[in-house]
């Protein structure tokens, strides 16, 4: 026999967490749905090729060998979402409705060192807006929107989204006098400013720059920024940072008209992004006083990434929830409570198995409603121990079937019940308990 044993890298979820997560990943479904965002159901494996073509550092792929020889494949696993979403639509570009709108909430899997809040195996819940030939600003605003809404359903407290623009970064650095040959070295520096602080990036910033240590540190403290996008004030004025700052406020007011309040916005000039391929806005979203969390979604326009694989110009947009870290942030740091171990909303049960039948059809008649319901599956064992197990579940009603004129109704959190002779007003006593839930 087979010791069971848990994997470095791969989270392995008890009972509550699974129903917890698989909450979660009903609601950032539905608000995604509710913005026009359709899922695609992508292969699970990907081309070698496809993933190193753009973003993918070869040492942390996993790839794919068969057990006997161990021989390596063509095939290897997503490192995220997009790349392959590129390829898939630049393979299916004659068939498509563009601008094409997907979301996809699956697994990705990257070869690094395990450690806190950092995953080899991860869900990933991603939206994105692909265009054929041009793709507006708008589509920007709706994926950043998107995605702000769909934290927000998760209850754990007020969201800031953090944005800049890669065409305006890139002009900053080249009026405060780093060469353009070093722009792509000095942005992956940056890109650690919040992690590593101002100083120790200023100082590997002059070291690849090739800069002063005043110049080194007056870039950093430009890019330190975090505030509203209008008081931003920089001497450097050029056609491509004006151009930046031009689609930057586009996406900013789009926000805005969607319902994202201007409290949940910031300019952040360091946000840049570790990805190679971003080449307009990029954002990143936070939990407002859980900094600790770091960033929990984020993504940006990505003009060039689809047109790797075709000659078509297919322009796109998008970002992702790293579901998987903020689900572990949130259950170590007690913000999110354990206190149900099911995705039902109420127990069905009953004395005897004489009374199965009307149980059943007490059942069908909730689930009928929408309510749903886990019938009891185990033997008639009493009373007590049926109620017990629907307590440890965390259920907060019960419906149990006492005989052909009893039938209890039961509030599991407040431990009052009402026993009601018909099925009706069984129904209607369980609905007026589920309604007057928070």
């Amino acid at each position: 026999m087979l010791e069971p044993r848990k994997i470095s890298g791969f989270a392995d979820y008890t009972e509550a967490q699974n129903a917890a997560l698989s909450r979660w990943i009903r609601s950032v479904e539905e608000t995604f749905r509710l913005y026009g965002f359709t899922r695609l159901i992508p292969r699970p494996l990907e081309l070698r090729t496809v993933l190193t073509s753009r973003g993918g550092i070869e040492k942390q792929i996993f790839g794919v060998s068969r057990l006997p020889d161990d021989k390596p494949t063509e095939l290897a696993l997503p490192f995220d979402r997009t790349v392959p979403l590129a390829h898939w639509v630049a393979l299916n570009a004659g068939d498509l409705a563009f601008p094409y709108k997907r979301y996809d909430v699956s697994y990705s899997f990257r070869g690094e060192r395990a450690q806190a809040g950092r995953f080899q195996g991860f869900f990933q819940a991603d939206v994105d807006i692909i265009g054929l030939n041009q793709l507006d600003l708008n589509a920007d605003s709706e994926c950043i929107a998107v995605l702000y809404e769909a934290l927000k359903t998760l209850s754990l407290g007020e969201v800031t989204i953090a944005l800049n623009h890669i065409r305006l970064a890139k002009a900053l650095l080249a009026g405060m006098g780093v060469a353009e040959k070093a722009v792509p070295e000095a942005l992956r520096a940056l890109d650690k400013l919040e992690k590593q602080g101002a100083e120790e990036t200023a100082k590997e910033l002059a070291t690849l720059a090739g800069l002063d240590a005043a110049a080194a540190s007056a870039i950093v403290e430009t890019f330190g920024y975090q505030d509203a996008l209008g008081g931003f004030v920089s001497s450097v004025k050029s056609e491509e940072y004006e151009k930046g700052m031009e689609e930057l406020r586009t996406v900013w007011d789009g926000l805005r008209s969607l319902g994202v309040p201007d409290a949940a916005l910031s300019f952040r000039p360091g946000v840049v992004r570790g990805l190679d391929y971003y080449t307009g806005v990029v954002f990143e979203c936070v939990l407002t006083g859980r900094e600790e969390f770091g960033s929990i979604a984020g993504g940006g326009r990505f003009d060039d990434l689809a047109s790797t694989f075709s000659k078509l110009k297919l322009p796109g947009v998008g970002g992702s929830i790293g579901l998987s870290r903020l689900f572990d942030a949130a259950c170590k740091s007690g913000l999110l409570k354990l206190e149900s171990r099911t995705e039902a909303q109420a127990f069905v049960g009953f004395r005897t198995p004489e009374q199965k039948p009307l149980a059943q059809a007490v059942a069908r008649a909730l689930r009928g409603r929408g309510v749903c319901v886990d019938l009891f599956a185990g033997k008639a064992n009493g009373v007590g121990k049926q109620l017990a197990y629907a307590g440890k579940k965390g259920l907060p009603v019960a419906v149990m079937v006492m005989d052909e004129q009893s039938i209890v109704v039961r509030d599991l959190l407040k431990s009052e019940q009402k026993d009601v002779p018909t099925l009706e007003e069984a129904l209607a006593s369980a609905g007026a308990l589920l309604r007057a839930r928070p």
